[in-house]
């Protein structure tokens, strides 16, 4: 049988290219005939081979008609989607899409539950296309469908429906980090607070996974209601849902939780410690600054790159200094962040230091440095470190006594 479809489909391909060429052909010989060929010709014929009996003729002129935005192609696209072959059904799905006519978003939504994953993973990514809110139930059904999940996930946060919302908060505790990522993300896009009430409760009873993701989006929506529940997460038994806590409260951005951060510094769990950096660098502040500098202390070299980047991004000054030392640092991540947070300082004391950094055997090191030697100066030697040094030679030169 699948030797049989294949040679219709070949002979469906040889008889598509005759008319073509037969079409070219005709074309040359007058002005007049020429016209015949031009796009609205082409798409009355692969109309046409809609209907042909050979499998192979529909499906190529199925897809052909994605390459043509004519609304005539609307509605024969729109019965392909009932064709008894999925190779046909799959390419009007898609074809549809790039016609971008909203009559075509009922038909495709039914295409959900087609037999074959191949189209129902085609008609979602057409509807995400198409962004048409009235897709948002049909596709929330999809979250449970693996298979499915996160193109269903992608086209939620495209559409920004609130109906989106509540399906996706259900569908938080996923175990593949990235996808619980991307949760959370089409929540935040979709901005919903009607669901803030539900990730709290998520807080409460959840599976671990699941309450990490709640949190994360509570931080992220910025809704002073989730203050609380955040304040009283830092105190769970389990480090993973600490340290969202504090990612979160830093998301937040609420100043109170300075106070609450502060002593987590020295939390048991490097994890934890790590967040903690992170969250500091957010909120900002002397009282941050001095907690981050005393966090390059720290025995795990991820904590201490975050406390660098923290202080980078805190921005005062006074903790050059501090910073300056950990491009020596033992631990590649740190001798990166702290070239980077040296760049976020702009300090002209940290560009002798930065040259030499230039001879760093990490290479993301060196470009750090690079990037933040161009960010004090405004000068443009990359990677050279002879050119640096020439260049600061002759600006101390030119310095007056």
């Amino acid at each position: 049988m699948k030797a049989i479809v294949h040679d219709n489909r070949e002979s469906g391909l040889c008889r598509a290219w005759l008319l073509l060429a037969a079409a070219v052909c005709i074309g040359f010989s007058s002005s007049a005939s020429a016209l015949s060929i031009g796009p609205e010709h082409l798409v009355s014929q692969y109309i046409k081979q809609l209907s042909d009996p050979d499998v192979g003729m529909r499906h190529r002129a199925a897809q052909h008609l994605g390459g043509y935005k004519d609304e005539r192609a609307v509605e024969p696209l729109i019965r392909c989607l009932e064709d008894e072959d999925v190779h046909v059904r799959k390419a009007a799905v898609v074809s549809l899409a790039k016609q971008e006519d909203k009559r075509a978003v009922e038909p495709i939504i039914a295409r959900l539950k087609d037999e074959v994953e191949d189209v129902r993973r085609a008609a979602i990514d057409a509807l995400t296309a198409l962004g048409d809110g009235r897709a948002a139930e049909p596709v929330a059904a999809c979250l449970s469908d693996p298979a499915l999940r996160m193109r269903a996930v992608k086209a939620l946060g495209t559409f920004k429906d609130r109906r989106g919302a509540s399906p996706l908060v259900k569908v938080l505790g996923v175990k593949p980090s990235h996808e619980r990522e991307a949760v959370v993300q089409a929540i935040v896009q979709i901005g919903d607070e009607a669901v803030v009430p539900e990730l709290i409760d998520l807080l409460k009873g959840g599976e671990r996974e699941a309450r990490q993701g709640a949190l994360r989006t509570l931080g992220l929506m910025k809704d002073p209601r989730a203050y609380p529940p955040l304040v009283d997460a830092l105190d769970d038994k389990n480090a993973r849902v600490r340290s969202a806590a504090a990612f979160a409260l830093g998301d937040l951005g609420d100043q109170r939780a300075l106070e609450l951060l502060l002593p987590m510094r020295r939390d048991r769990s490097a994890e934890v410690r790590r967040a903690v950096a992170v969250a500091l660098g957010r909120l900002g502040g002397v009282r941050a600054m001095r907690a981050l500098i005393y966090m390059l202390r720290d025995k795990h070299g991820d904590v201490r790159a975050a406390a660098a980047r923290g202080l980078g991004q805190v921005g005062l000054k006074a903790a050059v200094p501090q910073v300056i030392p950990m491009l020596k640092d033992e631990d590649r991540r740190v001798r990166w962040a702290a070239a980077q947070a040296l760049g976020e300082l702009r300090d002209p004391r940290a560009i002798e230091p930065l040259i030499r950094t230039l001879s760093d055997p990490d290479p993301n090191a060196v470009s750090a440095a690079a990037s933040a030697l161009k960010e004090i100066t405004g000068e443009k030697f990359g990677q050279r470190a002879d050119r640096w040094r020439a260049w600061l030679k002759e600006v101390r030169n030119t310095e007056p006594e």
